[in-house]
């Protein structure tokens, strides 16, 4: 039977083979189910005449193969638990984007596993995958991180700090990503979640501050006036920074929005929530997430 399954991971690397081709070898080794599983664990580990030397053509197939055996495993789901391991290693160490996150989508169809290490080193993957910013992380692997923190339940209560701090992204889909994770996760989410919401003015008030330190190091630094009226660059620098703090508020109040959105399909009856639907409707500053509020109040 490995024969057979080889046939098919060959087809996965094989350059002269369509993408159909390679599709439809996935979907007769996801027939097979547990069966193919450990054949497909071996073709996500690195051959040993592959090295970081490699020729481009060579790591190109590497690449490819794990990519759909990574795609198998997921489409085979629970069923493959015992390749969380090996996915979680090929998440740490590909280099490419594509591989990346096929791995992470294939762990978030799995779910957690019966050990809880595994799940914890799944998620502190994926969170450092999130927090790590479109500079170092492509835009793909942090949305599938955020898929499969949501994915992982009480596994996945650690990571519910990094799904709240991507609300604030300035990417709309890693936004989305991370506040359909929060939804998911549901009273895991709860208690970080509402203890954001009640922090609101104090991390409004951090946030001016943060920025305003930084405009005043600057200044600082390059012994400059508190009203800067030499040059053209410290007034740009300044509107930038005006326009900065703007865009930071701005984000910080969608962050506060999709947090009520979160809790109230969490808890929509509970206790703590309609406390918290009335302080904002009382006292909170934003008008916007006072009517949010209020809708949220008021629904049948």
């Amino acid at each position: 039977m490995s024969d057979s399954f080889q046939v098919y991971i060959d087809v996965f690397e094989n350059s002269f083979r369509t993408v159909q081709k390679k599709e439809n070898a996935t979907l007769q080794m996801r027939k097979f189910g547990a069966a193919a599983v450990d054949s497909l664990i071996h073709a996500l580990e690195v051959k040993k005449h592959f090295s970081s030397k490699s020729p481009p053509i060579e790591d190109k197939r590497l690449a490819m193969r794990r990519m759909y055996a990574a795609r198998t495993l997921g489409l085979i789901g629970k069923a493959a638990v015992k390749a969380s391991p090996v996915l979680a290693d090929l998440f740490a160490q590909e280099a490419a984007s594509h591989v990346k996150r096929e791995a992470a989508i294939a762990l978030s169809r799995i779910g957690p596993t019966a050990d809880e290490a595994i799940n914890a080193d799944i998620i502190y993957l994926m969170t450092g995958a999130l927090n790590g910013g479109k500079d170092l992380w492509h835009l793909d692997v942090r949305e599938a991180a955020a898929i499969v923190i949501g994915e992982f339940g009480v596994a996945a209560r650690k990571g519910v700090p990094s799904l709240l701090g991507a609300l604030m992204d300035p990417t709309e889909r890693i936004r989305d990503s991370a506040s359909q994770a929060l939804v998911k996760l549901g009273l895991t989410a709860v208690p970080g979640t509402l203890e954001m919401m009640l922090s609101r003015n104090v991390m409004r008030a951090d946030l001016t501050q943060k920025r305003l330190l930084t405009i005043g190091a600057w200044h600082k630094a390059f012994e400059l006036p508190a009203n800067p009226t030499a040059t053209r660059t410290d007034k740009d620098y300044l509107t930038w920074h005006a326009v900065q703090l703007q865009e930071e508020r701005a984000l910080l109040e969608t962050l506060f929005e999709s947090g009520l959105h979160v809790l109230a399909k969490a808890i929509p009856q509970g206790e703590e929530f309609r406390k918290l639907l009335a302080d904002i409707i009382a006292n909170d500053a934003n008008a916007n997430l006072r009517a949010l509020a209020m809708q949220l109040r008021d629904r049948p």
